[in-house]
């Protein structure tokens, strides 16, 4: 749900006029972290919207660092509403862009975790190989119909 929020908010809401895309890349990395950092100390999702407007409407930051930073705030929204209690080890199943961004939002809440990224082409293959385990599986249950009627 986060990316069909931000989906929402970056291109049907007024913030749509505050800004503008550009790949996550170093240069991004602070305003994403003040977003998750906004999230973190306590502040709401809507007060942290409106100082993501105020940003632009002042020039405090470009489009494209609101960019990240409202990446920042709903990732950092996600991810503070899990318990990590006692996990020490979070494995990042996530394409590559998705997984950067994830690693250090994560890494930022909380640096002693391990944090483990799962290379795109792992992914692929373990969701190859869950797919055959779930046809095998309905193979032996016999659960699925041999016949469909229309």
């Amino acid at each position: 749900m986060t990316g069909e929020i931000f989906s929402s908010l970056a291109e049907n809401t007024i913030l749509s006029q505050s800004l503008e895309y550009d790949h996550f890349e170093k240069k991004y990395k602070t305003s994403f972290i003040n977003g998750v950092d906004r999230i973190k100390k306590g502040c709401s999702l809507l007060n942290a919207a409106f100082k993501l407007r105020t940003n632009d409407l002042f020039n405090k930051k470009s489009k494209k660092q609101n960019y990240h930073y409202l990446s920042g705030m709903l990732i950092g929204e996600e991810l503070l509403s899990l318990d990590f209690g006692t996990i020490n080890k979070i494995i990042v199943y996530a394409n590559s862009k998705l997984g950067k961004i994830y690693y250090n939002a994560l890494k930022y809440i909380d640096p002693k975790k391990d944090i483990i990224l799962i290379p795109e082409k792992k992914i692929a293959k373990s969701q190859a190989i869950g797919q055959m385990k779930i046809y095998q599986q309905s193979i032996l249950e016999k659960s699925y119909p041999s016949s469909y009627e229309i």
